[in-house]
C-alpha cells in the first residue's frame, strides 16, 4: 500500500539522451609508484658463482638501474644487460639494466650466474644496489628515485 502511494519522478521517467560514444582518456598517474626487490645468492661450493634476480613494477614508465660497489676499494659497476656489466666512475651517464615504455606489473628477472672461480674475491664484500626512476631520469639525484633496494654480500 504505501508503494502505491509513491509517486515516480519525472526525471527518471525520461530516456537517456547519449549524444556521442566516450572514449575514456588514458592519463599518467598523478603520483608514480614503483617497487623493486633484489636477491643475490652466493654459492661458495664448486664453482664459486654469485646469482643475482630482481622483481620490479610500477604504475608509469620506468628504469632499473642495478649497480655493484666494491667496499673496499670504492669501485663500482653497473649491470648493462644481462651479460655485461661495466665499470663506472661515479657522475658519468650509465645505461638502465631494465627499460619499460609503460607500466608493468610485477615481474621477476633472473640475470645468468656469475663465475667468480678465477677472480680472486673470496672474502670480499659488495653492496648492490637496484634503482627505478622515472623513464629516462638520471639515477645520480635520489629525487628521481621512485624506489631503492640494496643487498651486501660476502664473496
Amino acid at each position: 500500500m504505501f508503494l502505491k502511494d509513491i509517486s515516480r519522478p519525472e526525471f527518471l521517467s525520461l530516456p537517456a539522451l547519449l549524444t556521442s560514444t566516450e572514449i575514456p582518456v588514458i592519463q599518467s598517474p598523478l603520483n608514480e609508484i614503483s617497487r623493486v626487490s633484489l636477491e643475490v645468492i652466493v654459492n661458495k661450493d664448486n664453482p664459486h658463482g654469485l646469482g643475482i634476480s630482481y622483481t620490479h613494477s610500477a604504475n608509469s614508465a620506468f628504469d632499473t638501474f642495478l649497480i655493484a660497489e666494491h667496499l673496499s676499494t670504492a669501485s663500482y659497476w653497473y649491470f648493462e644487460d644481462n651479460s655485461t656489466i661495466r665499470k663506472f666512475r661515479l657522475g658519468v651517464n650509465i645505461t638502465s639494466l631494465s627499460v619499460h615504455q609503460i607500466s608493468e606489473a610485477t615481474h621477476r628477472h633472473e640475470l645468468p650466474n656469475i663465475v667468480l672461480d678465477n677472480l680472486e674475491l673470496t672474502g670480499e664484500v659488495f653492496l648492490f644496489h637496484a634503482i627505478t626512476t622515472e623513464r629516462g631520469a638520471s639515477p645520480y639525484d635520489t629525487r628521481n628515485w621512485l624506489y631503492y633496494d640494496f643487498k651486501e654480500v660476502e664473496l
